[in-house]
């Protein structure tokens, strides 16, 4: 739940980084608040960062992860479609 100067959590970069396994992401998801899996930084959630910043092949993988967790965008609607900052689930 510990945020860097930035104000990015372990799963902003877990969401961001992961290309060969969701096992960290898995691990973080079950030891956070839904608080912490909907944190924002600089308007974006961790899965934000999936959509944004991920092109692994597990993006989907993580991208459904999140979201089955409770996990909510701020910049891309329910069907990844980026929506701009402020206009995607956290609002709706």
């Amino acid at each position: 739940n510990i945020a860097d100067s930035d104000g990015l959590n372990a799963l902003h970069w877990a969401a961001y980084n992961n290309e060969t396994t969701t096992e960290l992401i898995e691990l973080l998801l079950t030891h956070m608040s839904l608080d912490s899996i909907n944190k924002t930084s600089g308007g974006e959630t961790p899965l934000d960062y999936a959509y944004d910043y991920n092109d692994s092949p597990l993006r989907q993988e993580i991208i459904a992860l999140l979201r089955s967790k409770g996990g909510k965008a701020n910049c891309f609607d329910e069907n990844g479609r980026d929506v701009g900052e402020g206009n995607g689930d956290l609002n709706h």
